[in-house]
């Protein structure tokens, strides 16, 4: 993140989060459900949760921005002070005199997720659900990518909300103070000092041209090729999105089951690979074999890069994306896992950088340009994946034990699946958001746990 004067100044992955016709719908979020004390009202419920997070905004700096566009031609905005918090425009409650189920807290947990952002506003929103059947009561937050990734944006509704223990008394924060808005001059300087990076990023990528043409050329031709490999290919009809019918469903699996597909292979592998290989082994299982045949499937997954010689500062400016490309006719979950760990592990660096790269040389593109290139990378899988390691420990919420998390998450592109992958004690809970018209969500959740119980039985 650079500074200048007053303004946050964030990377090309949060710049192209706001690219598109939905750009005011580009989120990530969760969903904690909670035990409900009986004698708890509806109405001092929502009011304990709107002064927590009262409390707990300037712990979140970035809850209180907002997004502004810079004047030219390319494609940038900033973050800047915004007015006091309104938590009565910020925080929702619905169903107030309903106890509802989970089906119908899917529902309503899909509908908050849909709904756009006000760009004017600071871009996140929290929703209380007051009544859960089984005595349990639910709240939802969600953050626009542009101002928090899929950790960051997790960890933020956390410390909005969340407590280590029961009896947390609120803090006091110091008086809110937003700095002026910001001048035409600022605006002016900001607008060059992103052209500027964006051309130190290309020359960078450029720096051994001189010296060396051939590793320029091999470097160039690289990253041509995970470009290609991102927008081309074969597209499965069968996966991309054909309607608004949007829906949730949860997915939870036991922590330890999970873990211990970690051993499967002859070395150590990642919850979030063991993680993508259940997902794609339920589609394996939802699909008919000849609609798999010779089809793979390309799976977009956020990275953040290593921070090595990199303040954390830096942090917005190395946040990309990889993409696995796993066949959907190999019936062997073993198999599939080894695949999916052998291109993770060269991807989510050497491929991921490969992508932050191409991402800086496109922000050099008048703002038309960039914004349809854009949502051709964002549009380039069948699937958006995202696995966000949770607390393992006991944690509250206004005073009541959180019982289980949830990710959430929006479709985007032609994409017809989004699944946020949330772990929290002994749970891992998988957030999947689908197309109605091409998932037969069953077929694919019970697809998941058979896959789950094949890698286990290895």
């Amino acid at each position: 993140m650079n500074e200048t004067r007053r303004l946050e100044i964030l990377g090309p992955e949060a710049q192209s989060h706001m690219a598109g016709a939905r750009a005011d719908c580009n989120a990530i979020g969760g969903a904690i459900v909670f035990e409900r004390p009986d004698e708890l009202s509806t109405s001092e419920l929502i009011g304990r949760i709107k002064r927590r997070m009262g409390s707990s905004l300037d712990l979140v700096p970035r809850s209180t921005k907002i997004a502004v566009p810079l004047p030219g031609s390319r494609p940038a905005h900033v973050l800047v002070d915004g007015p006091p918090i309104d938590l009565d425009a910020h925080v929702q409650a619905t169903a107030l005199d309903e106890v509802v189920s989970r089906e119908r807290m899917a529902e309503i947990l899909m509908f908050f997720m849909d709904q756009p952002l006000d760009l004017e506003r600071p871009l996140w929103r929290a929703m209380v659900v007051p009544r859960v059947e089984g005595g349990q009561g639910a709240v939802a937050f969600r953050f626009h990518h542009f101002i928090q990734d899929g950790v960051l944006g997790i960890a933020a509704g956390a410390v909005l909300i969340i407590d280590d223990r029961p009896d947390r008394a609120l803090r006091k924060p110091p008086p809110y103070k937003p700095a002026p808005p910001p001048s035409e001059a600022d605006l002016e300087a900001a607008h060059k000092q992103i052209v500027a990076d964006r051309r130190s990023a290309v020359r960078e990528l450029l720096s051994h041209a001189a010296r060396d043409p051939g590793q320029a050329l091999r470097r160039v031709r690289h990253i041509a090729g995970t470009y290609r490999e991102q927008l081309g290919g074969h597209r499965s009809q069968l996966l991309s999105r054909q309607s608004n019918r949007h829906a949730l469903e949860v997915v939870q699996l036991p922590f330890t089951d999970v873990k211990a597909c970690q051993d499967v292979l002859d070395h150590h592998v990642s919850v979030n690979d063991v993680a993508v290989t259940l997902l794609v082994g339920g589609l394996i299982r939802m699909l008919e074999p000849e609609q798999r045949r010779d089809q793979t499937i390309r799976i977009d997954v956020p990275v953040t890069l290593a921070l090595q010689d990199h303040g954390a500062d830096d942090f917005d400016q190395r946040a990309a994306a990889m993409v696995l490309t796993v066949p959907l006719d190999e019936d062997d979950p073993r198999k599939l896992l080894r695949v999916v760990n052998e291109q993770s592990r060269v991807r989510k660096t050497t491929g991921a950088r490969d992508i932050a790269d191409l991402m800086h040389a496109l922000m050099l593109l008048p703002a038309p340009l960039f914004n349809r290139a854009s949502g051709a990378m964002w549009s380039s899988g069948n699937l958006l994946f995202s696995n966000i390691p949770g607390p393992q420990t006991d944690l509250f919420i206004v005073g009541n034990r959180i019982t289980s998390m949830i990710g959430l998450g929006n479709l985007r592109g032609l994409s017809s699946l989004r699944v946020v992958t949330l772990s929290f004690e002994d749970q891992v809970s998988m957030g999947i958001v689908y197309d109605r018209s091409v998932t037969a969500i069953d077929k694919l959740t019970g697809g998941i746990t058979e896959t789950l119980e094949t890698l286990r039985s290895v």
